[in-house]
């Protein structure tokens, strides 16, 4: 055993057994087999009951379920997850069943992983976090220079508390989930983790949303013990995050400005240098009250908003991963954010998850319809983009195959510089003028209607429109159509062509 003291006080630091020795790796010579052992001391303790693999090979009871590989795997259910001991460079491992309180930590990384991998399945339909049945291999006990969870792109790294070990870990269900979700987000939106974009803080967004959405489905319900001051109980659901690892409270989507993160869009606690955490706060209040409402409505940074009815939990995660997962891409912001809900309320077509709540929550954390909309260097997917006044779609838009598209303004849109419609789209831009021009390509099998019906439409230079798109031009006024306009048989003008 290794003892650490501190050298200036005596005080006693930890322990851990060092003793060397070859990894047995698992084989596919085995069975899946019942394993238990206590919990975190953050999560209630408590003995739970894993399916873990029993080797005949060697003997030895892993903390390990890869059933897509080996078989067979439960009806409803797709595990692909491993426990990696960091201390021992080696699969979590015992010779018997029963764990008993030797390592808390390695019992809740897997039964976290296993509940996190079984909401995904029922929630997107995937098997693992890319879709591929990939083992997802939680490396615990993990030395990296601060404590916490951690994705690298392959694998999940959770640290324990330092002078803790063993008894709080970085393992807890909300940590484990929250760090899945940008695995997941990794393979769906792609959200950018750079804090020069606010795609950033929507990605640790969609990891607390995950993160809370999963506590509430697997956990009992512990919303009774916030209280006034964030109080909560252990392995109990809440709307905080981090509680559970025994220590302090990362996130509250409660109540953000409580432990210094923002709730309105650029006012207290904002962070202009791009903090992703801070600025997270916003969309995780907008979760919170899409959830819960606020029947007496409120004000948020001193901005007052009218009543909220909320849909509840899993209605609103709904909302908000469709969102994540569909329609919003690598360097998406706030405002594509706000889109991404609105469209994908509309997709659920549900009267429980109302529009006017979705809309109603993001206008209560200041993100509006702005005056005016400007898109640049972005694939956009199905939505409709809206402005009070004009939308500005240049340089290097793309409306991606399939997608399903309307252009929302009173004024005018202007859509150029390298924007493209891709195949088999559906697209619709509807303001009192509009021009396009500057290498604008419509694909084939792609439907477009220009609705200019209080104005005129400018069309040109260099517009394309490939064999097999169907283009209506509509407008009240005139159609101009300027040099190197390349279109087909397909194209319907509905105005005077000059």
């Amino acid at each position: 055993w290794w003892y650490y003291v501190d050298a200036h006080t005596g005080e006693f630091i930890t322990r851990y057994n060092n003793i060397q020795y070859i990894c047995k790796e698992p084989t596919s010579d085995g069975s899946y087999e019942s394993i238990t052992g206590e919990r975190l001391y953050g999560e209630g303790n408590g003995y739970v009951e894993i399916t873990g693999w029993y080797d005949n090979t060697n003997g030895n009871y892993y903390l390990y379920n890869d059933c897509n590989h080996w078989g067979p795997c439960d009806a409803n259910t797709n595990y692909n997850w491993g426990v990696f001991d960091k201390r021992t460079d080696c699969w979590a491992l015992r010779t018997e069943p029963n764990w008993g309180g030797s390592d808390p930590a390695a019992i809740s990384a897997a039964n976290n992983i296993a509940l996190t991998q079984e909401w995904v399945t029922n929630q997107l339909g995937w098997c693992s976090f890319d879709n591929q049945c990939t083992l997802a291999r939680a490396n615990i006990h993990h030395s990296m220079g601060y404590e916490g969870g951690l994705w690298d792109g392959e694998d999940f790294y959770f640290t324990d508390a330092y002078s803790y070990i063993f008894i709080r870990s970085y393992t807890s269900l909300d940590i484990v989930a929250h760090e899945y979700g940008h695995a997941v987000t990794q393979y769906t939106s792609g959200l950018v983790a750079n804090k020069e974009f606010e795609s950033y803080a929507l990605n640790e967004s969609y990891s607390d949303i995950m993160a809370v959405a999963v506590e509430f489905w697997a956990q009992p319900d512990g919303r009774s013990a916030y209280g006034a001051y964030g109080g909560f109980t252990r392995g109990y659901s809440d709307w905080l995050i981090g509680e559970d690892a025994g220590l302090s409270v990362k996130r509250d989507l409660r109540k953000p400005k409580r432990i210094g993160d923002a709730s309105y869009y650029e006012g207290n606690f904002w962070d202009d240098d791009g903090d992703p955490y801070q600025n997270a706060g916003v969309q995780n209040f907008a979760f919170y009250l899409l959830a819960e409402g606020d029947p007496n409505g409120g004000t948020n940074d001193e901005h007052p908003y009218d009543p909220i009815t909320g849909i509840g939990i899993e209605n609103a995660a709904k909302v908000a991963m469709r969102a994540n997962w569909y329609y919003l891409t690598s360097y998406a912001d706030y405002q594509l954010s706000r889109i991404a809900w609105v469209a994908s309320a509309e997709d659920l077509d549900d009267p429980n998850i109302p529009l006017e709540t979705v809309k109603a929550v993001w206008d209560a954390v200041g993100v509006f319809v702005p005056n005016d909309l400007t898109l640049q260097n972005v694939t956009l997917l199905s939505g409709t983009y809206e402005a009070y006044n004009s939308i500005v779609a240049d340089p290097n838009v793309t409306i991606a195959g399939g997608a399903v598209v309307t252009f929302i303004a009173a004024d005018s849109i202007s859509a150029g510089s390298n924007f493209t419609i891709e195949e088999n789209a559906d697209v619709t831009f509807e303001a009192a003028t509009i021009t396009a021009d500057d290498n604008f390509i419509i694909k084939s099998g792609a439907k477009v209607v220009f609705d200019a019906t209080g104005g005129w439409i400018v069309a040109g230079p260099n517009f394309t429109i490939e064999s097999g798109a169907e283009v209506v031009f509509r407008a009240s006024s005139y159609i101009k159509i300027l040099n190197e306009f390349l279109a087909h048989e397909g194209c319907i003008f509905d105005a005077t062509v000059q």
